[in-house]
């Protein structure tokens, strides 16, 4: 029997074994507001919130969602919730001009842009079907806590989880792209070396 190992399987395993151990503590200082201290648990519930809620917008397997935020919870969450869903997680580094943002967002495709506040304005021009700026306000117009996501119907360790854009230093930004089982290799790799 074969087991497809997709990013999933890391808050499943954080769910099962440490449901009540603290998983996230969000930066107070943050752009958007911060989200309380996660456990596991808590963590598995807002991740399938997002999946549920992206389900609600029709974003399909596949599909990309762009993200432009500093390391946080909300991040780490789309992280979660947009590849394991079967999606394909697009993060931006917000540190990019507007000009760089937009190219990368339509270079990948992506039909869901997600921005933290302090970059609202900046990147007001980047267009897709469904733009959302982080925080409370978007967690309640897009999160579903009432919903249970639909399943990865087919879950394929081959397929893309995150395309990530390079620095571009000879031309424009190039997309890379993770796979599933990249992500989990990597992981354990960085596991079996830490102490």
């Amino acid at each position: 029997m074969r087991v497809p190992l997709t990013v999933a399987d890391f808050l499943a395993r954080g769910e099962t074994a440490f449901a009540q151990s603290i998983a996230a503590v969000d930066d107070p200082d943050q752009p958007a507001s911060p989200v309380p201290t996660s456990t596991f648990q808590e963590l598995g519930g807002r991740v399938r919130a997002w999946q549920a809620g992206l389900d609600a917008l029709g974003v399909g397997v596949g599909q990309r969602v762009a993200v432009v935020s500093h390391n946080s919870t909300r991040l780490l969450e789309l992280l979660h919730a947009v590849p394991a869903s079967g999606r394909i997680c697009v993060p931006v580094n917000f540190r990019l001009r507007a000009e760089e943002v937009d190219y990368i967002v339509s270079h990948s495709g992506s039909s869901v842009l997600l921005v933290d506040p302090e970059l609202d304005d900046a990147l007001n021009a980047v267009t897709v079907p469904h733009r959302f700026v982080l925080g409370r306000e978007t967690e309640e117009q897009v999160m579903r806590f009432d919903t249970e996501p639909r399943p990865w119907a087919e879950p394929d360790e081959d397929a893309t989880a995150t395309i990530n854009y390079t620095s571009g230093t000879t031309a424009r930004p190039k997309g890379v792209q993770l796979t599933h089982r990249n992500i989990w290799i990597n992981a354990v790799t960085f596991a079996m070396h830490t102490r």
